[in-house]
């Protein structure tokens, strides 16, 4: 039945779009399903495969200014994005109100890259019971 594939592909195995899931594999779709389900037991007493922080949304940025301390990265607060550093066209770092943070992967949103960057669509997903 249509319902039953189109929840199945998007709500279970988490595609965006018919046409991720109905042009592929089985066995991918399976494969997703399974991470789906292993994601439940991950950790004891989850009710669901989605992690949420338990004391609200702040625990995010700190949980990552922790890791990125123990492994030698550099998390500056307060600081605005000035622009990125770019050699060679490829991206090295970021200047910060004139401070340069170099790295070697730099990761950002979309907007701070707005010549390097194309929409090409949205997705949306929501669940309504």
């Amino acid at each position: 039945e249509a319902d039953t594939i189109e929840f199945v592909g998007h709500a279970c195995a988490l595609h965006s779009s018919d046409a991720d899931f109905l042009n592929r594999s089985a066995q991918d779709l399976v494969a997703r399903i399974q991470l789906y389900k292993h994601s439940f037991t991950a950790f004891p007493d989850l009710k669901s495969p989605f992690i949420y922080p338990l004391y609200g949304l702040g625990e995010l940025p700190q949980a990552f200014a922790r890791l990125a301390s123990v492994y030698g990265g550099l998390y500056m607060l307060r600081r605005s994005v000035d622009g990125v550093v770019y050699e060679g066209g490829r991206a090295v770092g970021v200047t910060a109100e004139g401070v340069v943070a170099r790295a070697k992967c730099v990761i950002g949103d979309p907007s701070y890259f707005p010549d390097k960057v194309k929409s090409s669509g949205r997705i949306v997903r929501a669940i309504g019971i």
